[in-house]
């Protein structure tokens, strides 16, 4: 679902939600107190997330893992992605699957490697909308802890020889749960826009 089906219900929300403004004219100072903690916090986090607000979900609600597509990630993080590699130097080659219209060539990200089927060790860069896909084809990575975030929006993995053996080990009893309806479900991922 995309916001902009939201958009004609903000009105009538914002009106629903300016009643909390009734709590400054009480004579208790709890509930004004209260009010106010929100606002900063709002704005807080607001200012914390910066500039990635495209990605932010409140944090009571546990990141934006519960949106994809458009809602989250529209290739806005590549340009951080390019940083990130420029930073990190020993983190190469690296593998990236991101949603972006731009290749990592174009962006200046040099040594950039295609994903293998069955991965490689080494460095990967991968967006959530391709993590979380419902194709199931980057279902590895899931089970992983990243080793950085970048943008809020693209999870960097370093694989381990170890973390590939466990998951092919165990790939044949999960494919057969998860993947009944999609037998030709495979870890072959590749670069995005090419």
């Amino acid at each position: 679902m995309h916001p902009r089906y939201l958009i004609p219900q903000l009105p009538l929300a914002y009106l629903w939600i300016s009643r909390i403004g009734v709590v400054f004219t009480l004579r208790h100072q709890y509930p004004q107190m209260l009010a106010a903690l929100f606002l900063v916090w709002v704005v807080g986090s607001s200012l914390w997330i910066y500039p990635h607000s495209m990605s932010y979900f409140n944090e009571l609600a546990g990141g934006p893992k519960y949106l994809l597509g458009s809602n989250v990630d529209w290739g806005q993080s590549a340009y951080f992605l390019k940083d990130w590699c420029d930073d990190h130097p020993e983190a190469r080659p690296i593998r990236i699957v991101y949603s972006c219209t731009k290749t990592p060539e174009r962006l200046g990200i040099q040594d950039c490697h295609r994903i293998t089927n069955p991965p490689e060790p080494g460095w990967y860069a991968m967006s959530m909308n391709n993590l979380y896909s419902s194709s199931g084809s980057h279902k590895m990575f899931r089970g992983l802890t990243p080793v950085d975030y970048i943008g809020y929006s693209i999870y960097v993995y370093y694989l381990t020889q170890s973390d590939i053996d466990c998951f092919l080990k165990n790939s044949e009893s999960c494919d057969e749960r998860t993947n009944e309806k999609d037998d030709d479900i495979t870890l072959s991922m590749e670069l995005e826009g090419e």
